[in-house]
């Protein structure tokens, strides 16, 4: 077979594959993907609206204690105060806070005062009597507000409920006050406007999610995907099913977009076979004879006996027998050529990062080749796209934030010149999707040393990121199985403990008594080691947040040792069994501490960061054991009390060790990074 022939085939079948393959994979791909992204976009639609609910609830709260927390109201419930309910309860407050009922109760549990009002309509109405009997809930739950969704007769309502305190929440409890606003049409008309996408609330259908299921339901039907979820009432009781209806047009798009892509590849895949053959016949078969005589001609014509062996009988083993006695005539100006284009292509071909420089206004002024590979823009595409085309709405307030607050750093004189900063955002590309982006940038300046332009650097972490949401969903099933593993052990030893107290009943020789409270002891010890991993298993599976000091040690009951803390106003950055962390070395000055009166704990910011001590006038810590009571097992009791603590800790760069004087008590010392603690 001549080569004209075997090209031929090959481009068959090459074309034949790649149109099969193409089309096999993107219907796979495409329509899967656009239908987990209408999914997720109809879980976004129904998380906003449950914190659009939320929010609404968060203002009802916060209006409540405004006014419960008020020494007017304070006198008022007490008859202390006539001329209250002129002053500050007329129509303009149900229309400023959007109220619909408003009770009053006084100190003997009588209300005091009620009243339904309309702010739509501006007409009075009756209050619902289901509401009058939540005061007495809130009594008996004792809690220090009941707020939430409330089912009355005339339907559902938010309402919050507090207790009547003077202002700043002191002095004794003087009643109630409850604020409620009806979850009406209006209401709903409202937060469907505010999602963008009809809301339907409704009864709770018959049959409940199955047990395992998500929260959210999917129900897709022709055009349409409904999203339901089932909303708990003040007492956390199911009461409605909130539903949000959408068109589906993102999958609607994904078959669009799958149809036409089929259309383009054939196309494409016609057109390029075509222009292949045509450019081949033309540039190399027709032209592969006569190049072969020329070249032929001009090698016998030079001096130089330089040939090559080449097997093969067709016209491309002769081209290339040709050819070689013309190589060493070129070679050393080929061998520049290729070394000087070998430097350029490495650089460009290895360029994965986008580079860029923008103005003080964040426009473009340069940016990398590579921005094509990375986001399918031109370089002059992405240079005229102003920061709104090419950053996401919530990336472009960060970005703004960021900016803000490093340019405020600038003014003050001593921000870092050299400093990188690094930040994450979301960016469009050219086909429409969202891509994640980590961005370490740094200020170019001028001579005097100002600000004139942003340097950076931008690395696409997509795939990062979608394999730390994977590790956490693989981390959460590995806590349940191991959840399940401590249950079913722990039951094993209490059945062994079980049998080992009928043993220690029955008669026999002192031998057998020994030997059961050994093996008893065995026991305790696997049971606490268990029971250890139900909290060490905790550790840094829930995101780290900020945490008040003062709010961690009210957490604490020292009635037993009291706590004295002078850390007001000081949060720290912390694993969320923080409070754990707190507690374990409170128990462990209760149990090693005799003789102390009191914890003393305080803070001072140093070079290194924020220091947290904890002392207290105990008997001390020897030497030797200041830094083994950090380690596992080390104590009296389980062994795991301080070892915890240094891991908790540990988990956000937090480092704890003991320096007490002995014969003076216990000293622990706190170290919090910088950009762990912040004061306000």
């Amino acid at each position: 077979m001549n080569v004209r022939n075997q090209i031929i085939v090959i481009i068959v079948l090459v074309i034949a594959a790649l149109v099969l393959g193409l089309g096999v994979a993107t219907h796979t791909l495409i329509l899967n993907d656009f239908a987990d992204l209408e999914d997720e976009y109809l879980e976004a639609t129904m998380e906003r609206t449950i914190r659009s609910i939320e929010r609404e609830q968060q203002f009802l709260s916060t209006s409540v204690m405004d006014w419960s927390d008020w020494d007017d109201t304070y006198l008022f419930v007490q008859g202390m105060d006539p001329e209250y309910e002129q002053k500050n309860l007329d129509e303009s407050v149900f229309q400023y806070f959007n109220l619909n009922a408003m009770i009053f109760t006084g100190p003997d549990e009588k209300v005091i005062y009620a009243r339904g009002f309309d702010p739509d309509e501006g007409e009075e109405r009756e209050v619902p009597p289901q509401l009058y009997t939540l005061h007495d809930s809130f009594l008996r739950s004792g809690a220090e507000e009941l707020s939430g969704i409330f089912e009355t007769e005339d339907g559902l309502m938010l309402v919050a409920v507090r207790p009547i305190r003077m202002s700043w929440g002191e002095g004794p409890i003087m009643g109630t006050l409850l604020f409620a606003r009806a979850m009406d049409e209006g209401w709903i008309e409202e937060l469907s406007a505010l999602t963008g996408y009809p809301i339907l609330i409704a009864d709770i259908p018959n049959d409940p999610l199955p047990a395992g299921e998500p929260s959210l339901s999917i129900v897709k039907e022709g055009d349409t995907i409904t999203g339901s979820t089932i909303v708990s009432d003040i007492f956390g009781e199911p009461v409605v099913s909130l539903s949000i209806t959408q068109e589906r047009t993102i999958y609607q798009r994904g078959i669009l977009a799958y149809e036409s892509g089929v259309i383009a590849i054939l196309i494409f895949s016609g057109i390029t076979a075509l222009l292949f053959y045509l450019l081949i016949n033309h540039f190399f078969l027709r032209r592969i004879t006569r190049l072969n005589r020329e070249v032929q001609d001009i090698t016998g014509s030079s001096s130089t006996s330089a040939s090559v062996g080449i097997d093969g009988d067709d016209e491309v083993a002769e081209l290339a027998a040709s050819i070689n006695g013309m190589l060493d005539f070129i070679e050393k100006d080929q061998q520049v050529i290729r070394q000087s284009e070998e430097k350029y292509r490495l650089i460009a071909e290895n360029t994965a990062d986008t580079i860029y420089i923008s103005d003080m206004n964040l426009n473009l002024t340069y940016i990398s080749p590579s921005v094509t590979k990375l986001k399918g823009f031109t370089v002059d595409e992405a240079l005229a796209m102003p920061i709104e085309e090419r950053n996401t709405p919530a990336s472009i307030k960060e970005i703004m934030a960021l900016f803000t607050h490093e340019m405020e750093n600038e003014a003050t004189g001593t921000a870092d010149p050299d400093r990188t900063i690094t930040f994450e955002s979301e960016e469009y590309c050219g086909n429409g999707s969202i891509i994640k982006v980590e961005n370490s940038v740094r200020f170019l300046r001028n001579k005097e040393g100002e600000p004139v332009s942003i340097l950076g650097i931008g690395h696409n972490i997509t795939d990062r990121k979608k394999a730390e949401d994977a590790l956490q969903l693989t981390n959460a099933k590995l806590q349940l199985l191991s959840s399940i593993t401590r249950h079913d052990i722990l039951n094993k030893v209490m059945i062994v403990k079980g049998y080992l107290g009928l043993a220690e009943e029955e008669q026999g020789g002192e031998m057998l008594t020994e030997y059961l409270k050994q093996a008893q002891t065995a026991t305790d010890e696997i049971q606490r080691q268990i029971e250890f991993t139900r909290e060490y298993e905790q550790l840094g599976i829930q995101t780290p947040s900020w945490k008040t000091i003062s709010s961690l040690i009210e957490s604490i009951d020292d009635t037993k040792l009291p706590i004295a803390c002078d850390c007001a106003h000081i949060s720290i950055y912390a694993d969320p069994m923080i409070e754990r962390a707190f507690f374990n070395l409170y128990e462990n000055t209760l149990r090693h501490a005799e003789g102390a009166t009191g914890v003393q704990i305080s803070c001072e910011e140093t070079e290194g960061g924020l220091l947290i001590t904890w002392e207290d006038d105990g008997p001390g810590i020897p030497d030797h054991e200041k830094e083994i009571i950090f380690e596992r097992g080390y104590g009296k009791n389980t062994g795991f009390g301080l070892f915890l603590v240094r891991e908790i800790l540990d988990i956000t760069a937090i480092t704890i060790t003991e320096d007490g004087i002995v014969g003076e008590g216990a000293r622990f010392r706190i170290l919090v990074p910088e950009g762990g603690y912040r004061i306000r």
